[in-house]
């Protein structure tokens, strides 16, 4: 029988973690799972490790550093191809970053939401914060699960961006339950494979591939939220995460990052911004933007390239504003129809 969850991890060099969340991964209650590994170019012995430690997992492999949306797409794919066209809706993809570890029962209880509930597009669970101690002794190094929320779900502020709630907060149960939510952490997300086919954009691209950062997953939020699809964090479920880079390459990383999500942040925008966004809005929006966007172009030595692309991405992003559009007004008239 073919499973009808697939795991999907994108890496790039991550062998750091990859054996961890692997470990986690075959430690779930949950077994009847496809678990692919989607690499972006690694050279660090991937595939060795995998041969040795994972024969049963498939390895997706890119010629080159083709970004998140690029090799989740692939990984989307793959799953539909596996996939009767008549299950979709009882086929689950989930979408797992390569610094997150699930507890045992994470995966059983995110699949029973989604089972539970068909007009959720996409669930997730509680994540709290992974620490690292004796990180400068690797015989001694070791990472403590904590009681510290790094995402209980996410919320738009007026500014139109999302906002982790919960994110430092000590766990005494102020998020158990099942909580609608508009975005997910992308630490781990489970995605309802029908609710992606009826978001994509032309090209089957089921996210993105204009964004480079995490903001992609914020980008599909925004279209299943605006077709009608549901998402939710549930406490039954939870997973562990950390961030692992340190030192001198944090701030190199961490500037060409902000750069890159403010960016991606305007391609939001660009996508999904209305008129009564920009009526009610316009002092949060330039509150919110305008100090970003400013240092994103003179504070960052990447600045040039960030206004190339974005005039580069341009036109796509505006075609695909009006697909979204297009199928908005579509499926008004099939309500309207439905109710006349």
């Amino acid at each position: 029988m073919i499973p009808r969850v697939s795991v999907h991890v994108v890496t790039c060099n991550n062998m750091a973690t990859l054996p961890e969340v692997l470990t986690a991964l075959s430690e779930q209650t949950y077994k009847t799972f496809r678990l692919r590994i989607l690499d972006n170019a690694s050279t660090d012995g991937l595939a060795e490790m995998l041969r040795a430690q994972s024969p049963s997992t498939v390895l997706v492999r890119n010629p080159n550093n083709r970004g998140m949306a690029v090799a989740q797409n692939q990984g989307i794919r793959l799953a539909l191809q596996a996939t009767d066209n008549q299950q979709t809706s009882q086929a689950y993809v989930l979408c797992l970053r390569i610094d997150t570890m699930l507890d045992h029962e994470c995966l059983m209880a995110l699949v029973a939401q989604l089972d539970a509930d068909s007009t959720l597009g996409a669930v997730g669970p509680l994540v709290l914060k992974l620490f690292e101690e004796n990180r400068s002794d690797e015989a001694l190094r070791e990472r403590v699960e904590s009681d510290h929320f790094a995402s209980a779900g996410r919320v738009l502020t007026s500014g139109l961006t999302v906002m982790d709630l919960g994110c430092g907060e000590v766990n005494r149960g102020q998020y158990d339950g099942c909580s609608r939510v508009f975005a997910l952490s992308d630490a781990c997300v489970l995605l309802r494979l029908s609710a992606l086919e009826s978001v994509q954009h032309t090209g089957e691209q089921f996210f993105d591939t204009d964004f480079k950062t995490e903001e992609c997953f914020v980008d599909l939020a925004w279209r299943l939220q605006r077709s009608g699809w549901g998402l939710a964090v549930t406490s039954d479920a939870r997973a562990y995460t950390f961030s692992g880079v340190y030192g001198e390459q944090a701030d190199v990383a961490g500037n060409r990052l902000r750069g890159l999500r403010q960016r991606d942040r305007l391609f939001c925008l660009v996508k999904h911004l209305s008129l009564g966004h920009l009526v009610t809005r316009v002092f949060p929006l330039l509150y919110r933007h305008t100090g970003s966007t400013l240092k994103m172009v003179f504070g960052d030595r990447h600045g040039l390239d960030y206004v190339r692309s974005f005039a580069t991405c341009f036109p796509s992003l505006w075609k695909k504003r009006q697909e979204l559009k297009r199928a908005s007004r579509e499926r008004a008239s099939v309500i309207n129809a439905s109710v006349t």
